[in-house]
């Protein structure tokens, strides 16, 4: 089969990534949906990638069949916990194993978004959490609130804090870890840390405590930046992953990823009030 005949049977995203420089880009189909927003760490469970790559005369499409990821527990149906709610915004606690949003499949449609669209129909997508990830989320009730605390993430007006537990010991009580990210192509939805060609990434930490026996450390981590896996990149990347992360450190190291979103700290968009929403983790 020619390669204009190949190309007709891609997505319109996928055409437009086999006509980059890049050798090899992933493309996915991205169903749309009027109120819940999809993400990459969603994608990553779908059972087939396509790669392509531009050969002299020759357009080659290798398919490859993936395992859904560790991660993927689905959460059983429980009762929501929310922090906080009124009639312009929510915020909930996120089990550890629930999707933030629905993935591919009739087997991901079960996730937080869903569960509380099902209570509040207006409520919108503003972030989202790693599935593996637990804590605060906030979700806007209307489109116009959705833009205001879309407004509050771009601008940092949105403090956020997560508790950890790492492996090992940190060297110092508090730092900065400044390493820039990009998307690991070749291994997504893995990031990497790349000097010359990743987006700066800036993470500040403090160490809240030491056990000398578990030979770990429980740390409160401030994200500057919001990349993507932005948290266990960076602590990965100088030695103390975060226990049970199948990504980038050990798995077997706890039950589940020991990564928390405690605390939300933001200007109501409506009242102008300060409003700060805590969460301590089960670890």
């Amino acid at each position: 089969m020619s390669p204009s005949c190949w190309r007709m049977m891609l997505s319109d995203h996928a055409a437009q990534a086999v006509g980059r420089k890049r050798a090899n880009y992933r493309a996915f189909h991205r169903p749309k949906q009027p109120t819940v927003q999809h993400r990459d760490d969603v994608w990553r469970c779908s059972t087939v990638r396509f790669s392509f790559t531009l050969g002299a005369s020759l357009l080659q499409i290798r398919t490859q069949l993936h395992d859904t990821h560790p991660d993927f527990q689905p959460h059983p149906s429980a009762v929501l916990e929310y922090v906080y709610q009124d009639d312009y915004l929510l915020v909930l606690n996120k089990p550890a194993g629930l999707l933030a949003v629905p993935g591919r499949g009739a087997a991901k449609q079960d996730s937080l978004a869903t569960r509380v669209q099902a209570e509040f129909p207006d409520a919108l997508v503003v972030h989202r959490l790693d599935m593996a990830t637990s804590g605060l989320m906030v979700f806007a009730r209307g489109e116009l609130m959705q833009r205001r605390l879309s407004q509050l993430f771009r601008e940092h007006g949105m403090e956020k804090r997560y508790i950890a537990r790492v492996a090992g010991q940190l060297v110092n009580v508090s730092g900065e870890i400044a390493l820039a990210l990009r998307s690991d192509w070749e291994n997504r939805p893995k990031q990497c840390v790349d000097i010359a060609e990743g987006k700066p990434s800036l993470t500040r930490y403090r160490m809240l405590a030491y056990d000398a026996r578990a030979h770990s450390s429980r740390v409160e981590l401030a994200p500057v930046t919001g990349r993507t896996h932005q948290l266990r990149v960076h602590l990965a990347a100088i030695g103390h992953p975060i226990l049970g992360d199948a990504l980038y450190g050990d798995s077997d190291a706890a039950p589940r990823l020991l990564l928390h979103a405690s605390m939300l700290s933001f200007i109501h968009p409506h009242t102008g009030q300060p409003l700060c929403c805590h969460s301590q983790p089960a670890f």
